[in-house]
């Protein structure tokens, strides 16, 4: 959080990005990013939660 709510803080800024980018990591290797991907807008569709 300290890296939205400042937005200067360059090492909790840093840790976020390494963060998403990691979590990608996993999505690309749990072959579930095609699912995920749709689940949004079927939702919205639907009116079903993510």
């Amino acid at each position: 959080m300290r890296a939205v709510m400042t937005g200067s803080d360059m090492e909790s800024c840093q840790n976020m990005l390494l963060g998403q980018m990691l979590a990608g990591f996993a999505f690309s290797n749990a072959s579930v990013a095609l699912v995920h991907s749709m689940s949004r807008p079927l939702g919205a569709h639907f009116g079903i939660p993510h």
